[in-house]
């Protein structure tokens, strides 16, 4: 898009036990603009790196709870 502006990632760390709760703090405290950003998802204590699947897997775990 052209004169769009490039918003910085949003980057969230949840424990997958607590992940409803967690993403809601990290969340809540972020101003509107950093809300535009790509989610970027990681689970505390793996070292997967996000390249759309932990992202999906959160976004499933998240309308569960």
């Amino acid at each position: 898009m052209r004169g769009a502006i490039p918003y910085a990632s949003l980057r969230i760390n949840v424990r997958r036990d607590h992940v409803f709760e967690e993403s809601f703090r990290q969340i809540v405290l972020r101003k509107a603009d950093e809300l535009k950003g790509k989610l970027s998802v990681t689970f505390q204590g793996e070292e997967a790196i996000d390249a759309g699947g932990l992202t999906r897997e959160w976004y499933l775990t998240v309308s569960k709870q």
